[in-house]
């Protein structure tokens, strides 16, 4: 949906120029997440200039602008920059997190989630020491690399397992792992994020997950689909995809009257 939602801020652009400051916040989200570097520049231009807004208090979208900057910086080595502009997003987040925690936790985790991020884009900051993003490469080999990415994965469980939650996490990470062509690994985050989508009742976005996860060479893509499938009342066609999975299955792993009953 994040193509989708490309293609309809360029169309809002073009249709209704005087809001170009607020159509062009909303596309930064959309163009991280995609990691269409050009059209973040683009896209971060218009939302700097001068202009109409319909409202100031999206929080969301003014914390996915500071996201895309801290990329931007990253990718221009620009270590200074992204620490400051860590800094300065984190401060943006301390006042109404301590008003909304006088409230409710609920209220409240949404700054928590963000600051959950931030953390994470400071641990990939620490690995790049120095590097720009698109130019340093890092393999599962790693140690250090290793550890962080551990790190990442238990701090993920201890999250709320939602969309909203886990979907800005998980696109970070698929952005750091297709950085260094690590496909298995970004197929997962496409796979987790399709489970997601299913959980929420989105299915149309959850199968464009699986056609990602698939291409990306993920392992056990086959479950996510069956059980999608299954959900959306096609129950004959996800026991085709098990069957079909069963039968590419490695000789002697699964006795053959299991595939055929």
């Amino acid at each position: 949906h994040h193509q989708t939602m490309v293609t309809h801020v360029d169309g809002l652009i073009s249709r209704v120029p005087e809001y170009k400051k607020t159509w062009c916040t909303q596309g930064v989200q959309a163009a991280w997440r995609l990691g269409k570097w050009d059209l973040m520049d683009e896209y971060l231009g218009g939302a700097d200039e001068e202009g109409l807004l319909f409202s100031s208090s999206d929080s969301n979208a003014s914390f996915d602008r500071d996201v895309a900057k801290i990329l931007q910086a990253m990718m221009k080595k620009d270590q200074y920059s992204v620490a400051e502009r860590i800094a300065i997003s984190k401060q943006a987040l301390i006042a109404p997190l301590a008003a909304a925690g006088m409230d409710s936790y609920t209220r409240a985790y949404p700054f928590v989630v963000k600051l959950h991020l931030l953390r994470e884009l400071e641990d990939f900051q620490a690995l790049l020491n120095g590097d720009s993003y698109l130019e340093k490469s890092f393999s599962t080999s790693d140690p250090v690399f290793s550890k962080v990415v551990d790190n990442w994965e238990n701090r993920l469980r201890f999250t709320q397992s939602s969309l909203w939650t886990r979907e800005p996490l998980l696109a970070f990470r698929r952005l750091v792992f297709g950085a260094s062509g690590l496909g298995a690994q970004v197929g997962n985050c496409w796979l987790q994020y399709a489970k997601l989508c299913r959980l929420a009742g989105h299915y149309e976005t959850a199968h464009r997950a699986i056609l990602e996860a698939q291409a990306s060479g993920a392992p056990n893509v086959h479950m996510e689909k069956a059980k999608l499938l299954w959900i959306t009342r096609r129950s004959d066609s996800a026991i085709v995809e098990l069957q079909q999975s069963l039968l590419n299955m490695p000789e002697g792993v699964v006795d053959s009257t299991v595939i055929s009953s």
